[in-house]
């Protein structure tokens, strides 16, 4: 009977240094994939710094009023190009008729508006 005691003992020894080295193995390799994982995430906080920088310069007051100077070339309206009262009222008296819009009342509601515009005709019947 010691004998048998003997030998389970040891088996059950065996099997739980396996066990052990097993989950000794399975730390392991969690700590080594935290560790990659913890690296990725370094390098992307580091690449969002990054683009935040370049957001930053891209966005800065003096290069954005420089490509406006060079890009739109937006200055002043001119005299010339703005229409006075008389050179108005010459302008509608001289469109056709039929293009100028007849007045509405805008009592300033938008659906009002809408409905007022819309084409409510009575649907084509079929013959």
């Amino acid at each position: 009977m010691l004998r048998i005691s003997t030998l389970f003992f040891c088996l059950l020894l065996a099997a739980a240094a396996v066990g052990r080295y097993k989950a000794e193995a399975n730390v392991r390799a969690d700590k080594a994939e935290i560790r990659s994982i913890e690296s990725q995430i370094a390098a992307e906080e580091q690449k969002i710094s990054e683009l935040k920088l370049e957001v930053e310069v891209l966005e800065s007051g003096p290069r954005l009023a420089q490509l406006a100077s060079h890009r739109l070339d937006l200055v002043p309206a001119r005299s010339a190009q703005l229409a006075d009262a008389r050179k108005f009222a010459m302008l509608i008296e001289a469109g056709d008729a039929a293009t100028i819009a007849p007045r509405r009342r805008d009592n300033g509601d938008f659906i009002i508006n809408a409905i007022a515009m819309a084409d409510f005709g009575q649907p084509e019947q079929k013959q």
